[in-house]
């Protein structure tokens, strides 16, 4: 059977709306899983840590070593960054949660080193503390379009941040273990090890919110 030019546009036309059909009902079905947000919130953690140890060099350069600017900025970036390559993927979140990310944590610790003695033992806990509160409400105002229960978002970046924090300030602990461990290669794969779980713990903890939050 032959088809008129405006006849075979039209059914071309009717293909491309069926496809078109058939791949958002194919991403609906595609939600963000627990293991894919964790998987990408440890590859942000890990950017953090490299971008916190080439961002501390020149601030040691300059005499500053007590300052923490670069733990927020250096974190910040990294998380907010693979979080919103993933995110994108699943639902229509703008490149705002990376820049919210960035000034919710380095925006946080810049106000605070400037107000907070250096020799201040507790400065790096609050910091952590009300970084992660501005992110998570600068970032619930990206997430409540999405979901009525996007409010948990902030409850969920605190936690996730304080908890994530945890086994990193257990490593001046561990200095303390050098007269008990001859080799330092066990303490160095041990701070190693502490540092990295925070990044699990992020994705994990986070993870179960952010699941319900984009459907």
């Amino acid at each position: 059977m032959n088809l008129s030019g405006k006849d075979a546009s039209a059914v071309n036309l009717n293909l491309m709306r069926f496809d078109f059909k058939g791949y958002n009902e194919m991403e609906a079905g595609n939600r963000i899983s627990n293991v894919k947000w964790m998987v990408w919130t440890f590859m942000g953690w890990l950017l953090g840590v490299m971008l916190i140890i080439v961002l501390s060099a020149p601030l040691d350069n300059e005499g500053a070593k007590d300052l923490q600017l670069y733990v927020g900025i250096g974190m910040g970036t990294g998380v907010g960054f693979a979080q919103w390559m993933l995110l994108k993927k699943f639902s229509r979140i703008s490149i705002n949660w990376l820049f919210f990310s960035l000034a919710g944590m380095g925006g946080t610790f810049l106000l605070l080193e400037l107000s907070l003695s250096e020799t201040w033992s507790y400065k790096l806990p609050l910091c952590v503390a009300m970084g992660a509160i501005v992110t998570g409400l600068l970032q619930f105002s990206i997430l409540k379009h999405e979901s009525k229960i996007a409010f948990r978002w902030i409850l969920s970046s605190f936690f996730g941040w304080m908890l994530a924090a945890l086994p990193v300030f257990a490593i001046e602990y561990t200095l303390q273990l050098k007269a008990l461990v001859d080799s330092n290669l066990v303490l160095v794969l041990v701070n190693l090890l502490l540092i990295f779980s925070g990044g699990i713990i992020l994705g994990a903890v986070t993870g179960f919110t952010i699941k319900r939050v984009i459907v």
